[in-house]
């Protein structure tokens, strides 16, 4: 929940695992921000996507019609759920390493 990500946002970069990289100059720096700013954002929109399907999925779910495959959808469901945990998971090193590197939102 938002404790497990609180918690981890409040850990240094030390502590979270987050090896940043060593002797770049300024230049450098500004480009790895740059690439750290787009994988946060690329991360983001995969956790909104997913969470967009499966929000989808449950309400074909909670309301079926003859014409929908509740055995394949309770089986997408299951691979969705998997892979939004996966997704949150890069979203949660995307913004370590943003933040590791001074990254403003």
């Amino acid at each position: 929940g938002t404790g497990a990500v609180a918690e981890l946002l409040a850990q240094s970069p030390a502590q979270k695992g987050i090896a940043l990289p060593a002797g770049l100059n300024a230049h450098q720096m500004s480009k790895e921000r740059q690439r750290a700013r787009a994988q946060l954002a690329a991360a983001e929109k995969r956790v909104e996507q997913l969470e967009a399907r499966l929000r989808l999925i449950e309400a074909t779910l909670s309301a079926p019609t003859a014409a929908d495959n509740v055995i394949a959808l309770s089986q997408e469901h299951g691979g969705v759920q998997g892979a939004l945990a996966d997704a949150m998971e890069a979203w949660e090193r995307a913004v370590a390493y943003a933040e590791a590197l001074g990254v403003q939102g």
